[in-house]
């Protein structure tokens, strides 16, 4: 009954140790990150990599190489570039003046493949990013801006000429717009910006194009030659396309321990149609869920 009493409580410490272990938190000691593979060998496919001091959650522990979680993401890392405690930072020297610097590879990778979010600017709306390596494809689609009264009273008389309406005079007198809409995509490259203290910031640069549309409706009069009352028109209708490229220019941070980014960018979009060559700076900032 003794050895049977012994035996129980060995199995219960044993159990209780590797149930621990299977929850322990180990940090990416490497300073060059490290790669989480699907199988246990260098020779097997990566599917992420890791940065330096990033969290990973122990699943197994192997010999060389232990199963982990990062991100949502399971696979294996060699247990050497793991460490129980997140590496120490460097004190800077007075005369350091490398306290920020711009990486000139692209960012091996993140640890989610969707980014779905809401962005604020020109487009207002949601934001829906897909990633593939350091390279990301992002579509905006929502509201827009668009030129105010002195340009809906320009679209007016275009209409006029455009018709070759024969009238001696015509006057707007009250105009209707539908909400102005905008979808803008764009092919970025991110980079890393490694700043001491700051991890999980990237700048990115990319080209894209946009499609932008208003409608207007408007109420107008207008006098016919030897009259000298005004006629009254109501529903005259001009819609207002507008297609064309943009580079932008932007940065993107991910908040540790979440799978949240948030991200601010500026571009410069050229017209095409209907005004070719016109110019103008665009901006926006936003969040996104990634997965």
């Amino acid at each position: 009954m003794k050895n049977l009493i012994i035996i129980i409580i060995v199995t219960t410490v044993v159990g209780f140790t590797n149930i621990l272990c299977a929850q322990t938190t180990y940090y990416v000691k490497s300073n060059n990150g490290l790669n989480l593979r699907k199988g246990a060998g260098s020779n097997h496919e990566v599917v992420v990599s890791i940065p330096t001091n990033a969290k990973v959650k122990i699943i197994n522990k192997g010999n060389d190489w232990w199963e982990v979680e990062y991100n949502n993401h399971r696979g294996f890392v060699s247990s050497k570039y793991l460490s129980e405690s997140k590496s120490k930072k460097k004190k800077k020297n007075a005369n350091d003046n490398n306290s920020i610097s711009v990486s000139d590879k692209e960012t091996t990778s993140f640890g989610y493949n969707w980014g779905v979010g809401i962005r604020l600017g020109d487009p207002s709306g949601i934001t829906v990013k897909k990633y593939k390596g350091g390279r990301a494809l992002e579509i905006s689609f929502g509201r827009t801006a668009f030129l105010r009264d002195k340009g809906y009273d320009d679209r007016f008389i275009d209409r006029y000429y455009s018709n070759k309406y024969d009238y001696t005079d015509f006057q707007s007198l009250n105009i209707n717009t539908t909400t102005p809409f905008a979808i803008q995509a764009h092919y970025v490259i991110h980079h890393d910006l490694i700043i001491e203290g700051l991890e999980g910031l990237q700048w990115y640069y990319g080209l894209g194009g946009q499609i932008r549309f208003q409608s207007y409706t408007y109420d107008y009069r207008y006098k016919l030659e030897g009259e000298s009352k005004w006629r009254y028109a109501t529903g005259g209708v001009r819609n207002n396309l507008d297609i064309g490229g943009d580079a932008v220019l932007g940065l993107q941070f991910q908040i540790p321990d979440t799978p949240i980014t948030v991200f601010a960018d500026l571009a410069l979009f050229m017209e095409f149609i209907d005004n070719p060559f016109l110019f103008w700076f665009q901006g926006g900032l936003g969040g996104r869920y990634n997965f």
